[in-house]
């Protein structure tokens, strides 16, 4: 048996879980069988979400008293205050852990706890992620044991990308990682503002890497304003990383200014240099401007036809006929209404995942058919591509008759939403055509 079975299911609590991020791993430990308590600041929201969730909610002193695993979800700035209060509460076989984006001080405080372990945690992503799968975690541990072990079996087990280190090496990669690409894109949307672009307006002119790069300052700039500050502020490492960007900028405007070409190649080169493998970062960036163009190049192809589209955050599948297409929306028409989506909340089905939609949602016809001779396989795949909307077709009885033939039933699954008459009507003229007769 692996380690990580020896200990039952164990009891959860996060503080903090009626938060966004929060709530998400609420959601996730549940999903994978962990006992699940959220605390709130406000019980009557606490209580509110946690039925929303499907746990359980309590008072802070009772979640940490009860739990194997209490897990610090709360703002940067509440982070140390938050470990300091619930100290007392915290029972000595607990694993103890935050979700903080700056370890040091999380860690520092957490250290003075009398719990068997204790655990730094970076879950490297936001609250609006579908899967962890391919998601960077980052542990910062001080002791570990096996409640640890199946924390991180949790995130392995989805595939996400675990690492472990110490606080101040964490810290000092974040001012980098978090602290400088976040004040470049904030630099960028303070700059368009300030400016009066016309976002819209440019988009006419842009290249797919402007599209990109817009998209990732929106994604910044549409986020949680006080989490952003709280890494540029509460990051001890960050000044420093921030004060050298200011100073190289200025200094590459003044290149610039002075129109000196050879200072401008040798700041490129150099920088260039100390990259290394460009070709990597140049390959992955190719993929990302191919994914956007394929997109958008499979949406204009498909004007005028059936599609489905899934929203990428609520999973909901939208189904019908792509009636228009512009840079921001689609337009899916059906019988019934219009629907107008965005498109960049939305992927486009592939034929297989339409498929597979498709019988999910769908419904079962039998037909008998009557042959004076025949093999019953070669009638089951007669039915096969009758209409794109027949997602399968099964041999459910075959029954011989004697002097009148064989009986051959086959069962239809077809997709709900279609012209099932019109679908009938092709099924008995395929198989009348064959010399079949349609009991």
């Amino acid at each position: 048996m692996s380690r990580w079975h020896r200990i039952s299911i164990m009891r959860v609590a996060i503080i903090g879980g009626a938060g966004d991020f929060g709530a998400l791993y609420a959601q996730l430990l549940k999903e994978d069988g962990f006992d699940v308590t959220i605390t709130s600041r406000s019980e009557e929201r606490g209580r509110k979400k946690a039925k929303e969730l499907g746990v359980e909610s309590a008072r802070e002193e009772e979640a940490c008293a009860n739990s194997e695993v209490v897990i610090v979800s709360v703002s940067i700035r509440a982070t140390a205050e938050t470990i300091k209060r619930i100290l007392p509460f915290l029972k000595k076989e607990c694993l103890l852990m935050d979700f903080t984006s700056i370890k040091t001080l999380a860690v520092n405080e957490m250290k003075k706890a009398k719990c068997e372990e204790i655990v730094g945690c970076h879950p490297m992503h936001g609250p609006r992620i579908t899967s962890l799968e391919g998601q960077t975690i980052v542990f910062t541990p001080v002791r570990k044991g096996e409640r640890f072990a199946k924390i991180k079996h949790f995130f392995e087990k989805r595939k996400a990308r675990v690492l472990e280190t110490t606080a101040d090496e964490h810290d000092e990669a974040m001012a980098v990682v978090q602290a400088l690409t976040h004040f470049t894109y904030l630099s960028a949307a303070g700059t368009i503002k300030a400016l009066g672009v016309d976002l819209k307006r440019s988009r006419v002119f842009a290249s797919s890497l402007y599209e990109l790069t817009m998209d990732f300052v929106a994604r910044i700039i549409g986020q949680n304003p006080q989490l952003y500050a709280e890494i540029q502020m509460f990051n001890p490492k960050a000044k420093r990383v921030r004060d050298e960007f200011v100073k190289q900028a200025r200094e590459l405007k003044k290149i610039i200014d002075e129109k000196n070409e050879d200072a401008f190649i040798k700041f490129m080169n150099e920088a260039a240099k100390h990259y290394g493998n460009l070709e990597e970062g140049m390959a992955k960036s190719d993929k990302a401007i191919a994914a956007l163009n394929e997109e958008v190049r499979r949406l204009k192809a498909a004007t005028g036809k059936k599609i489905a589209v899934e929203n990428i955050y609520s999973h909901v599948v939208h189904f019908g006929e792509l009636a228009e297409l512009d840079a921001e929306n689609i337009t899916l028409k059906t019988k019934s209404k219009t629907q107008k989506l965005k498109t960049s909340n939305v992927k486009l089905l592939g034929w297989s995942e339409l498929r597979e939609w498709k019988k999910k949602n769908s419904v079962k016809r039998d037909y008998s058919f009557v042959f004076s001779k025949c093999e019953p396989e070669t009638v089951k795949n007669a039915g096969e591509g009758i209409d794109e909307d027949v997602v399968s077709v099964e041999k459910i009885d075959v029954y011989e008759m004697g002097e009148k033939g064989t009986s051959v039933t086959l069962r239809f699954t077809i997709f709900a939403e279609a012209n099932l008459k019109e679908i009938d009507g092709k099924i008995k003229k395929r198989f009348e055509g064959l010399g079949a007769k349609i009991r």
